[in-house]
Parts: structure tokens; sequence; C-alpha cells
């Protein structure tokens, strides 16, 4: 970036009202998202910038290109999903883990320069609360005593898929004393040896060939999807669903526990995410105004991508 738009910088982020480049070179974005992102970290409040990408071929041109140029920038990219509104699919597993990984990634403090790459879609779309995402995170290391039996009915309750082969994010799979699972945030599969009711090693593998590519000593198990049933929240939705329909709904086939542990599994089971937790959030308020409750997430440096000329987008900051 040029030594007279960096130097502005500074200026353009305390603006109180938005300002647009107009006939911004799409091979210039990358170099502007990372120097805002420094000057973002350079106020010294811990803030971030966030880019809001028109769709998600310009969302995942940004984030693979930013690291190219700015390799100190760490990316976040949090899609939206990848289905339409109630629609009879439900997003991708990987889409789910790349958005949870995100929202967790984002309560941690800002120890460098952060960009946060979302789409207008993801922008608009409500995401669960930051308590709701610690409470179903939990970290495993090599060594540690926990069942194997109880490792797969925690995967299965934060959203796991078992199969037969780990292939993809989101996905687990069990052979006598083994345990395959590829995490959400995590950029390879892990295999879990167990020796009794301890973790005896742990190891990286690569799920096209299911060869070993490392060790590992630890990571972050955070749950794979945004429908999850625990008991807590199935007496929210039988009671969202008494309100709803009336007081006599609980005596509905429908409702009963087993009725709605089926439903969940379904495909589109999405759609009943505002029934099943007690409160979800948008980004705008979550991230792009500092103000997650109970935590503060600050930010600055917003980035609005919009339609201009073909290769000449213009920037509103």
């Amino acid at each position: 970036m040029s030594g007279e738009v960096g130097a502005a910088l500074p200026h353009l982020l305390a603006a109180t009202s938005p300002l647009t480049l107009a006939r911004v070179p799409a091979g210039f974005l990358p170099w502007l998202a990372a120097d805002v992102a420094r000057a973002a970290f350079a106020t010294g409040k811990g803030a971030r910038a966030v880019i809001v990408a028109a769709d998600e071929a310009a969302m995942r041109a940004l984030a693979d290109t930013v690291p190219v140029f700015a390799p100190e920038v760490e990316v976040l990219s949090l899609p939206a999903w990848d289905c339409l509104p109630y629609d009879r699919a439900s997003p991708a597993l990987r889409v789910m883990a790349e958005r949870l990984a995100a929202l967790h990634a984002l309560q941690a403090p800002v120890k460098g320069p952060q960009l946060l790459v979302v789409t207008a879609n993801a922008l608009a779309q409500r995401v669960l609360t930051p308590f709701r995402v610690r409470q179903l995170t939990r970290r495993l290391a090599e060594g540690e005593r926990v069942e194997r039996d109880a490792l797969v009915k925690l995967l299965v309750a934060n959203g796991y898929h078992r199969t037969d082969a780990v292939h993809d994010a989101g996905e687990f799979a069990v052979r006598g004393s083994i345990v395959d699972v590829f995490p959400a945030g995590e950029a390879s599969a892990l295999r879990l040896d167990f020796f009794g009711d301890e973790i005896e090693t742990m190891r990286r593998f690569d799920p096209a060939d299911q060869r070993t590519t490392g060790a590992a000593a630890a990571f972050t198990l955070m749950p794979a999807s945004e429908t999850l049933l625990d008991e807590d929240s199935i007496k929210r939705f039988r009671a969202r669903y008494r309100e709803q329909f009336g007081a006599n709904a609980t005596s509905d086939p429908g409702v009963r526990i087993e009725s709605v542990k089926a439903l969940a599994s379904q495909p589109a089971s999405e759609t009943i995410l505002a029934a099943l937790h007690v409160r979800q959030q948008t980004l705008p308020a979550a991230v792009l105004r500092g103000e997650v409750l109970p935590e503060r997430i600050p930010t600055t440096g917003l980035i609005i991508l919009r339609d201009g000329k073909p290769g000449e987008p213009e920037v509103t900051l």
C-alpha cells in the first residue's frame, strides 16, 4: 500500500461517517484489508478489522490472499449456511464447523493484527452466543484420562456424525481402541489411540489416504453443528411449542422427547434453532458494535465491499 494511504488509515478509522473509496483495483483489496487490520491493532485497544464481502467467492478470495501478502495477520472466515432459508437440506458440516471455529476464536484476546471476513448473508444470520459456544468446548490432550465411550457420547452430543472412515470436518469413526475425529477449526483430522481410559497417543492424519502426517499434543474439541440437543434445550423447545400452539400441545406426539430428538437429526432441522436456544444474536450486535454479552469484542476498521465496475469494486470504510 502507498505511504500516503497507509499514513491516512488512523484518520480513516476515526471517521464518524462512512467513507467510500471508488474504483479500487481488485488486486489492491488484500493489501488494503491487511493494512486496516494492522492499523486497528495499532490503536492499542485490542481491536480487529472486519470485511463484509458480497458473496462467499469474494470472501474466500480475500481469506486465501491476505496471508500471502501479510503472514502476520490472522484471518478468520465466517461463511453463511450453504442452503436457502427453510430449504429441505441442512448446511454442510464443513460450513457449520468453520462458523463455530470462528465464533470460538473471536472470544480469545487479540494478540496481533486480526481480520474477520464475513459475507453479507452471514452478517444477517443469527449465531450462538459466546457463552453457549464456550459451554460446548472442551480441551483434550495426550495422556488425559477420559472414557472412550464417554468421548463418543460427547462427539454425538456436539453434532459430530459417526462414519466408517473420517473424510470431512464434523465426522468421527471408532475402530476398537482408536477414535478418529475431524474437529471443527482444525486443519487436519486427529487419531486418538486409547489405552484403557487414557489417551495414549494423538496423531494427525490425512483423510484422503488415512496416513499419519505428524504428532499432536492437544486440541480444542468444538461443536460441529449449531443444532445441539440437551435436556435444557429440549425443555425450551417443548415450552415454546406449548406457548405457540396452546396448553394442550405438550400431549401432541410431535413434541415428545423422542420426536424432538428425531426432528433434530432430520435435514433442515436448523430451522428450529430459535426454539432450542435461550438467546441468539446477529453479528452486528455480536461483533461490529462490540456488544457481545456478557463479554465485549472490540472491533474497528469495518470494510464493506460493494459491487462497482468489473474488477473495480467500491470500498466503504
